[in-house]
């Protein structure tokens, strides 16, 4: 359900966004107003307060951000707010920003190694993805030590596990099913 209605809020936010022309300034807006929602949880709390109107929540939203994101971001905000769907806030942002990076052919690339990519090796393996996909890839790096040795890259709903765990498992399952 959240999903779904994240989804249409995404598309209604993208399609505005579109259609003045703003993609690259509503993007900005966007990833750093979902920054602030994400780490200043006491707003977030506070414009979910139903002991608060909605006008004094509307209120406090139009102080912070007046002046500072769109007339169009603080409307988003205002209408989730009287809609009762303030949580599905960073799930809407999160759809929008998926819905841009396919607008501009970026593939946002989770790349989990044993140990973090040296540059070249980060360029490399940016080189390869571009050239596999055709598309602009921003690779997103996490350690995972447990993994001994390689990597495991999750691009969308694929993953190609060429870690030295994943290996070990593979082989361990093919002998398993050869006794």
């Amino acid at each position: 359900m959240v999903e779904l209605v994240a989804q249409r809020y995404g598309t209604a936010l993208f399609e505005l966004a579109l259609e003045k022309n703003q993609i690259n300034e509503m993007e900005q807006e966007v990833v750093a107003l979902k920054m602030i929602l994400s780490e200043e949880t006491e707003l977030m709390e506070l414009i979910s307060n139903p002991k608060i109107s909605l006008n004094d929540r509307k209120k406090v939203i139009d102080e912070i951000f007046k002046d500072k994101i769109s007339d169009d971001l603080i409307g988003l905000i205002d209408l989730t707010i009287h809609k009762k769907r303030q949580n599905v806030l960073l799930h809407i942002f999160e759809d929008f920003i998926s819905k841009v990076n396919a607008y501009k052919g970026v593939v946002i690339v989770d790349v989990t190694v044993y140990e973090p990519l040296s540059k070249d090796q980060e360029s490399e393996l940016i080189g390869r993805l571009e050239t596999l996909t055709k598309k602009t890839i921003v690779l997103k790096q996490s350690v995972d030590e447990s993994l001994v040795g390689g990597l495991i890259i999750r691009m969308g709903d694929r993953i190609m596990n060429h870690s030295v765990k994943g290996m070990i498992g593979a082989m361990s399952k093919q002998l398993l099913a050869q006794t």
